[in-house]
C-alpha cells in the first residue's frame, strides 16, 4: 500500500475551527466576518507548524500517489508532500512486530529508504 504525506489545510481548518470556537471573552469573535477572519489567521498558523501527516488515502501503486502530488502542486492547500509505503514494524532483533492479538503491526516508510521485506514464514 502507498499513500501521501504531507501537511493539507483543509485539515489544519478542521483544527483551527475548533480552537475558534473555544475562544472566550475579548478574543471571541462577535459577528460572521470577525469569525472568518480569525479562522484564516489560525489556519496560517497551524498550517505552518504542522507536522506532516497522510493527505490522502490508500493507493495500490505508487504511481497514484505520484499522480495526487502532481494535481495538488497546482495548488496551495498543501505543503511538504511525498510518497510512503505501508511495510510491517520490525523488533530491534529483526523480527516483525505484533500485536496482543498476534497480527503483525505496520508503520508507514517513505519510499527509496532501505527496508528488506521479510520472508512470508516469518510472519507467522
Amino acid at each position: 500500500m502507498f499513500a501521501v504525506k504531507g501537511v493539507s489545510r483543509i485539515k489544519c481548518e478542521v483544527k483551527a475551527k475548533k480552537k475558534v470556537d473555544l475562544l472566550r471573552g475579548d478574543e471571541k469573535p462577535t459577528n460572521v466576518t470577525e469569525y472568518a477572519e480569525a479562522l484564516t489567521k489560525q489556519t496560517d498558523i497551524i498550517f505552518e507548524k504542522a507536522k506532516p501527516e497522510i493527505v490522502s488515502k490508500d493507493f495500490s501503486m505508487p504511481s497514484c500517489a505520484y499522480e495526487f502530488i502532481e494535481l495538488a502542486k497546482g495548488n496551495k492547500n498543501y505543503r511538504n508532500l511525498s510518497v510512503v509505503k505501508k511495510v510491517p514494524k520490525l523488533n530491534k532483533d529483526g523480527s516483525i512486530a505484533l500485536t496482543k492479538g498476534k497480527k503483525p503491526q505496520f508503520e508507514w516508510l517513505p519510499i527509496g529508504s532501505k527496508y528488506e521485506i521479510p520472508e512470508v514464514e516469518q510472519l507467522f
